[in-house]
């Protein structure tokens, strides 16, 4: 072997124990960082090699995360940590402690090393269409976890010369103790499990979540928090197990089915509804409703007489299905709430849009509230309003 060759040469030359010893020992250190250094060298060479020359898009994201994420730094000091363990023999004093020290050293950048393989394996992954409707990064975490325990449970027994079924075997009360201890951080690691599992949650989704006060875009689902942008892109960073304990709602369906609820309350004035005089000109100008008239006979016949709110309720609906983004084979109501309300006359109307996204939805609801105060105002509904009486100072 090379470092007995050093060994001989250096003794021959008669130099005295302690020198000849020095100059084996630093001998040794130069030999070992030379082959550590050549095979970092090797390492970074390769590695530059297939980063040049990666053409398919998967093999470029696997490169560019593992420059993100050190993988290539952490691959060098593991060979490095192998390459001293594996010459620690030319070192006859302080073998056992050399091969203890670097064993410790190798299973912590083992850590780093096997969490680096895990993110590279979860930026691939979000690459993939899939990845929105399944997401793991709370699979990769909880094996990052796992991995890390395991390795802990290594590393220790190897500095306290036990087996680690010794550990393995007090884990019991230690688990124990780490439940109470980290009771949040395990309640938002079964409900990130949950919330996957069940698909609750998707990266992209619109949720709501009234009791937290809190409405936005879902931006990533990790084990124990998932973070939520809104509209005024502030980023909410929400406990896992709070989808599981409170409820929320998610728009997902409603925009995936191109069918969004546009819902408006709009109170009249009890005082302005009345009988409906001129019922001829409102079906003249508004003749291209052919089943219009059958339907104001319907009404009158059950009523009794025909008011300008029974003309509006019929009316409002079909003006609204004019327009092109109204979903036409879904409903387009205009009533009256039940509920004994003190501030006018409850009328509500809703319909169903495919412009899904804000800014088009506000355009489109905004538009037809517009719609229905005009068409209030040309039947001669009035919108209630307060009366509030000031005494002006003398």
């Amino acid at each position: 072997m090379i470092f007995e060759k050093i060994r001989e040469l250096i003794e021959n030359l008669d130099l005295g124990k302690t020198v000849s010893e020095l100059l084996i020992t630093t001998a040794n250190i130069v030999l070992i960082a030379i082959i550590c250094l050549v095979v970092c060298a090797v390492i970074l060479i390769v590695t530059k090699i297939i980063s040049a020359r990666a053409k398919r898009k998967s093999l470029k994201t696997i490169t560019k995360s593992a420059k993100d994420n050190h993988f290539t730094f952490y691959l060098c000091l593991f060979f490095i940590a192998v390459t001293v363990s594996s010459f620690a023999s030319a070192f006859p004093r302080n073998e056992g402690r050399i091969l203890k020290i670097t064993s410790v050293i190798m299973i912590l950048i083992l850590m780093l090393l096997v969490n680096s393989v895990i993110d590279i394996i979860g930026d691939l992954y979000s690459t993939k269409s899939i990845s929105k409707k399944r997401p793991i990064k709370g699979l990769l975490q909880i094996i990052k976890v796992l991995v890390i325990i395991v390795l802990t449970i290594i590393m220790v027994s190897l500095l306290i010369n036990q087996s680690p079924l010794v550990l393995i075997g007090g884990i019991g009360t230690f688990t124990a103790i780490i439940s109470i201890v980290f009771k949040d951080a395990l309640l938002g690691l079964v409900a990130g499990v949950q919330i996957t599992s069940d698909d609750l949650l998707r990266i992209g989704d619109w949720v709501e979540i009234p009791s937290e006060n809190v409405e936005g875009t879902v931006q990533d689902i990790s084990l124990i928090s998932v973070k939520i942008l809104a509209f005024d892109n502030t980023l909410y960073t929400i406990p896992a197990y709070t989808f599981l304990s409170v409820p929320f709602r998610n728009w997902h369906t409603a925009l995936k089915s191109k069918a969004r609820r546009v819902f408006r309350s709009l109170p009249l004035d009890i005082d302005s509804i009345r009988p409906c005089e001129d019922v001829g000109s409102v079906l003249k100008k508004y003749e291209e409703f052919s089943d219009l008239k059958e339907a104001l006979d319907k009404r009158s016949k059950k009523t009794g007489e025909l008011t300008n709110l029974s003309v509006f309720m019929e009316l409002l609906p079909r003006i609204i299905k004019k327009d092109n983004n109204v979903v036409q084979d879904k409903l387009a109501i205009c009533q009256i709430n039940d509920s004994k309300s003190t501030t006018g006359v409850p009328v509500e109307f809703f319909f169903f849009t495919d412009l899904t996204d804000w800014e088009h939805y506000s355009m489109i609801s905004s538009s037809k509230t517009e719609l229905a105060l005009a068409l209030a105002k040309e039947l001669g509904l009035k919108p209630y309003q307060s009366k509030v009486s000031v005494n002006a100072p003398k």
